[in-house]
């Protein structure tokens, strides 16, 4: 029951923010959105804003953390994830690669973001430099993987578009192809 519960919740996180595409500055909420790459060994269970608070209540944006889990039976020892950044006319403006080293034994939980205490793993966390036309959608996927027998996986980078469709009223903007936990 708690493992279905976890990947029930692992399902719908990975699309955290709200639907709607408004994000101008960096005090505004975006959606982050998964890229087709193919069956990445390591599973995003969620990709959470994270920043500093400012006075008068203010949140102001500047990194991305990742909340991850090897689906592989090998250990992972460092896993490079790429984000692209698209504003409210869905026009790319830019784009950030994290590469966390470790150990990631299979299942386990690498937090980012902390939902229950608000802590942050700063070392799950991408820097993002917000570009003044503001993110409305942050597209990502997992681009390589290695493993401690030193072997690899490298993705088949999808195509990263200069801009974005508008959804339609029923799917995502960039289609979600992150596996399925098993």
């Amino acid at each position: 029951m708690r493992r279905r519960k976890f990947f029930a919740m692992a399902a719908l996180a990975v699309l955290l923010l709200p639907d709607g595409v408004r994000a101008q500055s960096a005090t505004d909420p975006f959606r982050s959105v998964a890229l087709s790459n193919g069956h990445a060994p390591i599973f995003v269970d969620r990709v959470a804003p994270a920043g500093v608070q400012q006075p008068f209540g203010s949140f102001i944006v500047s990194k991305l953390c990742l909340t991850f889990h090897n689906l592989d039976p090998r250990t992972a020892t460092s896993v490079k994830f790429h984000f692209v950044y698209y504003d409210q006319a869905r026009e790319r403006v830019g784009e950030t690669v994290l590469t966390r080293k470790g150990t990631f034994t299979t299942g386990a939980l690498i937090e980012g973001f902390n939902m229950k205490t608000g802590k942050i793993n700063d070392e799950n966390c991408a820097n993002i430099q917000f570009p003044k036309e503001g993110i409305a959608i942050n597209a990502f996927f997992v681009e390589s993987v290695t493993f401690a027998d030193g072997s690899q996986w490298n993705a088949k980078v999808p195509p990263i578009p200069q801009s974005l469709p508008s959804p339609s009223p029923s799917s995502s903007p960039v289609p979600s192809s992150s596996p399925s936990p098993g």
